[in-house]
């Protein structure tokens, strides 16, 4: 097993940690996983994988990207960088796996990254004379999100989008700030967080958001928690909660007990 954030590395754990019960089940749909279902269902196809282990030498993915367009690969399994601005006039069918998994995202942005990952994925299949064919595997077919792809709809995805984004007062109707705080122990990351999240709340009300634990608790031995902040667009109150929040970080570093704590702003997170 590795871990792709971290780098850490450990062996396939046959008993649970906690209560030593043998009975795990491997899930998912990695793309090693499909690969070697591929690999049973069509023994003599030449296929490959294009992800983060087989594009981290020099020249990988040049050199899959090359067998690919040459016709020396004929069944291409990747993540979502095979979507990314590759343009190969002999692809006779795109699958995509599971779609469902980036549309349930923690993210206000999540259906916007589907219909665009789906349009650009659907955008590679087709030989030069042919059209080609392209399978989305939901669970929800009747999505919205889904039933605009399939008809090119891109009015109808903006239309509904942007209404969402209004009522729930997120980008473009609002700027944010997204505070993260960091601490090898996971107390000490709790405990900055709170006291910040109380103090800009006191200050700024409704509009501080958290403290919460992202989906990704800790990278590289950093217990994480996040405060996310939605302002009006306002010159005035922005300059005044970027203000505190330094001033909050001026005195963090003067408590004995909270100065290894990390603070980082990112302002307008998701431009």
């Amino acid at each position: 097993m590795v871990c792709h954030l971290c780098g850490t590395t450990k062996g396939i754990v046959n008993l649970c940690p906690a209560c030593g019960s043998p009975r795990l089940v491997l899930e998912g749909y990695g793309t090693e996983k499909i690969e070697d279902e591929l690999s049973v269902l069509f023994p003599d196809a030449r296929i490959k994988r294009m992800d983060l282990d087989t594009t981290r030498g020099k020249n990988n993915l040049e050199n899959l990207i090359y067998d690919f367009e040459k016709g020396n690969i004929d069944i291409l399994v990747g993540t979502q960088m095979v979507t990314k601005g590759l343009d190969f006039d002999h692809v006779g069918l795109v699958g995509v796996i599971y779609a469902d998994q980036a549309l349930h995202y923690p993210d206000f942005r999540a259906a916007e990254r589907t219909f665009q990952t789906l349009v650009q994925v659907s955008g590679r299949a087709g030989r030069k004379y042919e059209q080609g064919n392209v399978m989305i595997q939901t669970y929800q077919p009747g999505h919205p999100v889904f039933t605009d792809v399939i008809s090119g709809d891109y009015k109808s995805f903006y239309e509904r989008e942007i209404k969402e984004r209004e009522i729930f007062r997120y980008p473009p109707f609002v700027r944010q700030i997204a505070v993260t705080i960091r601490h090898k122990q996971a107390e000490m990351s709790r405990e900055a967080a709170q006291i910040m999240a109380i103090e800009l709340r006191s200050m700024f009300g409704a509009r501080i958001l958290g403290p919460s634990v992202p989906s990704i608790a800790r990278i590289r031995n950093q217990y994480i928690h996040m405060i996310y902040i939605k302002m009006e667009r306002d010159g005035k109150i922005i300059a005044e909660i970027k203000h505190a929040i330094k001033n909050f970080q001026a005195g963090i570093v003067k408590k004995k007990s909270l100065s290894t704590v990390r603070v980082s702003i990112d302002v307008d997170p998701f431009h």
